[in-house]
């Protein structure tokens, strides 16, 4: 399911949802059309490191050694919130 991103590619959430912190992760409620997206506490945290600024290999070295979130569960996750369109995908 893991699909190759360009090295300089640095995800970034769209900045029309509001975000709210609940105990099973959190919920995004998108501007405009009002809807609503749930995360769980992985796709949470990888969301977190969407902000323009890291890049896939950064975000996974973020958690190297953490056996609760691996490489592919990072990189799984990130296809999801693209898929969701929460997060803005790679150009071209």
């Amino acid at each position: 399911m893991s699909r190759d991103y360009p090295h300089e590619y640095r995800p970034v959430i769209r900045e029309c949802f509001y975000w709210e912190e609940v105990p099973e992760g959190c919920l995004l409620y998108e501007e405009g059309d009002g809807r609503l997206v749930v995360l769980n506490p992985s796709a949470e945290l990888v969301l977190t490191y969407c902000d323009g600024e890291h890049s896939l290999c950064e975000i996974k070295s973020e958690f190297g050694g953490d056996e609760r979130l691996t490489s592919d569960m990072i990189a799984e996750a990130l296809e999801r919130l693209i898929e969701a369109r929460v997060v803005l995908g790679p150009v071209g």
